[in-house]
């Protein structure tokens, strides 16, 4: 399974136990693990050095990270961060209300390592993908234009392009 090591993930858990797991399994994975074990530090952790993906489970004193998620989909610097819920087996099948708490994935606990590797490269993978598309049209956007723009002429195969944002 190939990881960016570039790339880094904050795991926002109250539970040290299953945040010191998060934290190994993404490390020796090659990811870049921060780890925070409530709300509020997770928010100033995010506000100082953005990463490239949140995984939230539960808070201190056992709060759902429901109000994290949704308070971050509504900041217009961090709302597009990929980020994943960590459930356990009961809170999943007690059910989840995805709009009240937009995650982009998530992952149940116990968890097995492979699964939440993969599942955190999927959603890293979401999250470039989504970002790179123009909000008003859905059409790709300035980002992806560029990267098949340098992959065409990397490959030395003649092409044309055109290439138009209008205000």
């Amino acid at each position: 399974m190939s990881t960016n090591s570039s790339s880094v993930v904050l795991a926002v858990d109250g539970d040290s136990e299953r945040l010191q797991k998060l934290i190994s399994v993404l490390e020796s994975a090659g990811f870049s693990a921060n780890a925070v074990d409530n709300p509020k530090s997770a928010l100033e952790t995010i506000y100082a050095a953005p990463p490239d993906c949140v995984l939230v489970g539960k808070g201190l004193q056992g709060e759902s990270g429901a109000p994290l998620i949704s308070e971050l989909r509504c900041d217009h610097m961090y709302g597009h961060l990929p980020m994943m819920l960590l459930l356990s087996t009961q809170e999943f099948e007690q059910g989840v209300d995805w709009n009240e708490c937009p995650a982009d994935d998530y992952i149940l606990s116990p968890f097995s390592e492979t699964e939440l590797l993969s599942r955190v490269n999927l959603c890293l993978a979401r999250g470039k993908r989504d970002i790179s598309l123009d909000p008003l049209t859905g059409l790709p956007g300035n980002a992806a234009v560029y990267c098949e723009a340098e992959r065409r002429l990397a490959s030395g195969q003649l092409f044309a392009i055109a290439h138009m944002d209008l205000d």
